[in-house]
């Protein structure tokens, strides 16, 4: 008992004794705190402005923002491209820098970047209680002359803060964000079968690149030799184009941004700052069989026209323009049927619906009811070559059979086949990217439309 009282007693005194200690890190660790915290806001202050690119985790899907901070005020000012609205109104509303195992940002009332978070799924579209799965905390990871990188400290996504220049960020606060967003969509929408040229073992390789705006996505495919590459990336608007939230390597090159510039092209930024001009084909650089199929980019070739509203006839379907085709006439024949009947036909779709199922659906208007007929077929496609047998009328409704007199020669057209299938080419400038399935015994009938993955 004596001796644990001289340890208890022994310790105490070296507690109350002074020590000059060398310091490992030459300062006190609440210094080095401080300073950290004070490094990120200095960074903060030095920008007019912060072009800000955030990816979620429930869809991968990326978000643009526009950010400026105020140090004295505690307060952020932020413009988001998840709506028209909110690319042109501000939202203001206060950050905080803190220590919590790192210095942090952390946006600590509700602002554009909370709504990704919010459990309420009707706000955003996602999980209720996780929302989109984001964060409203970033760790501090570095910085460089004009770049910012944090990392959400739950899910561990990114959020780069890109420093604006002066006269973006004039175009920013002035409404501009919105028009870039548009600019930018009707580039694309009037652009197809994109790619650019990239330099890769001593030659050069085109790499398509297809940009789906709904889910804010990129996406690179092309052949090198025997061996298709693809990669796949988010984004995010900026003012002159978008950002990348993950970066993305394709042979050898990491990619970052395209950036739409004064000259009315668009170019792919890598990460050392070279660009590459988007140019355009006549038809994707990669075979039809490469890209169309049920587990594939496409699985879907369709017409359509102007869908029913109350203040406007609901005008039938129409094939894509500056194409001729025997089945032209055959197409306009089902059309003409409906119209007689006082229905009005907006969409003709074919789709590889799994790997032995094609399915034929035709959406058409009674009055203002939208209907759907379909029918399915099995199918093999080998070589490029698609083979329907098994016809089957009426697969989820009867409406196929009710309609069969209006569908009429069409199924006979159906059954006609084997189909070559291919890619379509357009006289009209700008046309979208169309396939066709073309008999094997007459190359000039051919049925065919735009592509898409169909749900």
């Amino acid at each position: 008992m004596k001796k644990l009282i001289y340890i208890l007693f022994t310790c105490f005194l070296f507690g109350c004794v002074k020590h000059d200690v060398d310091l490992v890190f030459d300062e006190l660790p609440e210094a080095r705190m401080l300073a950290r915290n004070q490094e990120l806001q200095n960074k903060l202050s030095e920008s007019p402005g912060w072009e800000a690119f955030l990816r979620t985790s429930l869809n991968g899907t990326g978000y643009g923002f526009y950010m400026t901070f105020d140090s004295s005020s505690g307060q952020v000012t932020m413009y988001s491209d998840w709506s028209t609205a909110y690319a042109t109104t501000p939202k203001i509303s206060t950050y905080r820098i803190i220590y919590e195992m790192n210095t942090t940002l952390t946006f600590d009332t509700y602002n554009y970047i909370s709504i990704m978070q919010d459990p309420n799924a009707s706000v955003n579209g996602g999980s209720s209680s996780t929302g989109l799965r984001s964060d409203i905390e970033f760790a501090y990871i570095r910085s460089t002359a004009d770049t910012i990188v944090l990392k959400g400290k739950h899910y561990s996504n990114y959020l780069y803060l890109i420093k604006a220049s002066t006269s973006n960020a004039t175009k920013y606060t002035n409404g501009g964000y919105a028009t870039a967003i548009s600019s930018f969509n009707s580039y694309f929408n009037s652009h197809s079968n994109n790619y650019v040229v990239m330099a890769y073992n001593g030659s050069d390789v085109k790499m398509g690149v297809t940009i789906a705006s709904s889910s804010k996505t990129l996406s690179f495919m092309g052949k090198s030799g025997d061996s298709t590459i693809s990669g796949s990336t988010s984004y995010g608007y900026a003012i002159d184009g978008v950002y990348f939230t993950d970066a993305i390597t394709i042979l050898g090159k990491t990619y970052i941004a395209i950036r739409y510039k004064e000259d009315g092209y668009m170019y792919i930024v890598d990460s050392e700052g070279k660009e590459y001009q988007i140019l355009q084909n006549a038809t994707p650089l990669l075979a039809m069989s490469d890209l169309f199929g049920y587990n594939k980019t496409y699985n879907s070739i369709y017409s359509f026209g102007t869908a029913y509203s109350s203040s406007n006839a609901a005008v039938s379907a129409s094939l894509p323009t500056g194409v001729t085709s025997d089945f032209n006439t055959e197409y306009n024949g089902l059309i003409s049927r409906f119209a007689a009947n006082s229905r009005y036909v907006d969409t003709v779709e074919f789709k590889l619906s799994s790997s032995t199922t094609a399915l034929v659906r035709i959406w058409y208007w009674s009055g203002s009811t939208h209907y759907l007929a379909d029918a399915s077929f099995t199918y093999t496609y080998i070589n490029g070559v698609i083979t329907l047998s098994n016809y089957t009328e009426s697969v989820s409704n009867t409406n196929w059979t009710t309609r069969i007199t209006q569908i009429g020669s069409f199924v006979t057209w159906l059954q006609s086949g084997p189909f070559n299938a291919n890619w379509v080419t357009s006289t009209t400038s700008g046309s979208p990217t169309l396939a066709g399935l073309y008999k094997t015994t007459k190359a000039t009938d051919f049925y065919y439309g735009r592509v898409r993955k169909s749900q």
